[in-house]
């Protein structure tokens, strides 16, 4: 939630020198719809554009744990959330005109212990067995294969649903 840091980096001229920024959204037990991510994406986007900063912007962590303690996701949760939160930074990247880069975090889980957040960010489990996640992201690439993601409307609440190899979020299809 803190940008102060962004800022004083930007202010700096740090982006004179690098071609992309990256940042972590985690909204943990929120779906992705949440105003937290929309929030930071904002943020972020504020700053670059305040100081002309046209290079691409990287969301390099980004998951949902599915440990059983507090605020965190259910395992069908995380394999939801997983393509709603790329669809939806596909859909930040566009109507901003950036390109950038998706990176899920994590592939396997840290540990054992049900109840750690860290141990169950995996979309395969400790003994390597995969998470619906897991399948679900297996899925949408497969169905997406070189597509490239063309718009998102939306209003409400959102549903993301596969129908004849066509993918839908809520009632828009997207490819």
């Amino acid at each position: 939630k803190d940008s102060g840091w962004m800022e004083a980096l930007f202010s700096a001229g740090i982006g004179n020198y690098i071609d992309a920024f990256s940042i972590h959204v985690y909204t943990h037990d929120k779906a992705p719809e949440d105003e937290m991510a929309d929030e930071c994406y904002e943020r972020v986007e504020k700053i670059m554009d305040n100081y002309g900063f046209g290079g691409e912007i990287w969301l390099t962590e980004t998951g949902y744990s599915t440990a059983t303690s507090s605020n965190n996701s259910t395992e069908a949760e995380q394999a939801s959330y997983a393509i709603r939160t790329k669809v939806l930074w596909d859909n930040y990247l566009k109507e901003n005109g950036r390109n950038g880069e998706f990176f899920w975090y994590n592939l396997r889980c840290g540990g054992t212990d049900a109840a750690d957040r860290e141990d169950n960010y995996g979309v395969i489990d400790y003994s390597y067995q995969p998470k619906p996640a897991f399948n679900s992201i297996k899925l949408y690439n497969e169905l997406l294969e070189d597509r490239a993601f063309d718009s998102l409307e939306s209003s409400g609440s959102y549903h993301l649903f596969i129908k004849n190899h066509a993918i839908y979020f809520n009632k828009t299809k997207i490819i």
